[in-house]
């Protein structure tokens, strides 16, 4: 059973539910708005958005994969989604100005060099915890976006 900020898809797995596109200003209003995220959590967010990377793929970020001057993000094959009896591919996401602008905002914080993880956990060793984006969307719900 899908829990709030959660949702269930058709194989019963709970995932970190996303704003629909009628409610994508609202969710970064509040999200823009300090309340529910901390900056790097913010960050991951806003990054789900506008890559729309699992989050998975996209918590275990390493500097190392981001090119700021090819604009592209290299996520490598094996945290890339296995469909069917195909071998993982790594994946090229192509980076938006916005989404450009997110990560030089974010390396400020996390930017420890190449091997630093791009959403790195303040309260651990590695990367963000799954549940710190639940938490976090379930948080900014809360504070208005619904």
């Amino acid at each position: 059973m899908a829990r709030r900020g959660q949702r269930e898809n058709q194989q019963g797995t709970r995932r970190t539910r996303r704003p629909g596109p009628g409610q994508i200003g609202d969710f970064l209003k509040v999200l823009d708005s300090g309340k529910g995220a901390n900056k790097v959590t913010a960050s991951a967010l806003k990054l789900m958005l506008y890559t729309d990377l699992r989050d998975g793929a996209l918590r275990a970020a390493e500097w190392k994969e981001i090119d700021f001057d090819a604009t592209r993000w290299t996520v490598p094959a094996q945290r890339m989604k296995r469909r069917g009896k195909e071998e993982r591919q790594e994946h090229a996401v192509p980076l938006s100005t916005q989404t450009l602008a997110v990560l030089r905002e974010v390396q400020d914080y996390t930017g420890h060099g190449p091997e630093s993880f791009v959403f790195a956990s303040t309260g651990k060793s590695g990367f963000l915890a799954e549940n710190t984006l639940l938490r976090a969307t379930a948080v900014i719900r809360a504070a208005g976006w619904e």
